[in-house]
């Protein structure tokens, strides 16, 4: 086996990047998700990160073919706030005009709603046809392609799959609550707020002034690709955080589960419960 090559002094490319190596605009016909990632060699680190991040949502992404596919436009208007409460997958360009498509089989994309009040997008998905069930396969889960120009909040409640590239602001505020995934690549903003209920994973990459993070649950929160400059951590459960932290970090555990917060943290830290706190490993 040859081994991996020295990548000391070199730029760490990002894991995550392959969602989105699409070009802007109309989507191709076939489905990002099948696309091969083009990464270069990474450290063990970076492939150990890359599998444990993208391995569960890469299985959920094959389950629709190419023949399947059919494309849909949906009328979306102008958001600044997202919350997905339907079974789908979700990749959200920000910094562009307002647009939304979807790709998938046309009965399930029919079966989807977007509506915009107040700001705020909801993507909602009605239950398949009772004859749907008869044949014993799996209902069919779309996937959208929307855009806006700024994003502030992002919510997903269930199972879904929402990938956000290009977050920028003042304020971002990122919640999971059930067993989906959220995955957020370029991040740069000042204040950042993640907050994970349930099994679900919230995995971040960018940079941010000052962070709050909290995990109630078996939940993730995987920040290692995060360059957080003030951090305030809560654990309050079976589940897992691991951030990057160059500066304060005031970490409070009372679950079981273990916070590991690297870079070069100054930790003040409360511990209650029986979960493992790691500051600057």
């Amino acid at each position: 086996m040859r081994p991996l090559p020295n990548m000391r002094g070199k730029r760490r490319n990002n894991p995550l990047i392959g969602i989105f190596n699409r070009k802007q605009g109309r989507p191709s016909r076939r489905p990002f998700f099948i696309r091969p990632f083009s990464v270069p060699p990474l450290s063990v680190p970076s492939v150990r990160l890359a599998a444990t991040v993208l391995a569960p949502l890469a299985v959920a992404l094959l389950s629709v073919t190419p023949a399947d596919a059919a494309m849909r436009g949906y009328i979306v208007t102008s958001f600044d706030t997202i919350r997905v409460e339907a079974p789908v997958r979700i990749v959200l360009t920000t910094g562009s005009g307002v647009s939304g498509t979807g790709e998938g089989e046309r009965e399930a994309l029919d079966r989807v709603t977007l509506s915009v009040s107040g700001g705020v997008l909801t993507v909602t998905m009605a239950s398949p046809p009772e004859s749907r069930f008869a044949d014993g396969k799996p209902a069919s889960v779309p996937t959208l392609y929307l855009a806006t120009g700024q994003l502030r909040r992002a919510q997903v409640i269930g199972g879904a799959a929402l990938a956000i590239r290009g977050l920028a602001g003042l304020e971002a505020d990122l919640s999971m609550n059930g067993n989906g995934e959220i995955l957020l690549d370029q991040a740069d903003v000042e204040r950042l707020s993640l907050y994970v209920s349930g099994g679900g994973r919230i995995t971040v990459s960018g940079k941010a002034r000052d962070v709050r993070a909290s995990v109630n649950g078996p939940g993730a929160l995987e920040a290692q690709a995060l360059d957080a400059r003030n951090a305030t951590i809560a654990n309050d459960g079976p589940g897992s955080i691991h951030m990057s932290v160059y500066g304060p970090a005031t970490i409070v555990s009372t679950g079981s589960g273990d916070t590991v917060v690297g870079g070069k943290p100054v930790c003040s830290i409360t511990r209650r419960g029986v979960g493992e706190v790691i500051c600057g490993g």
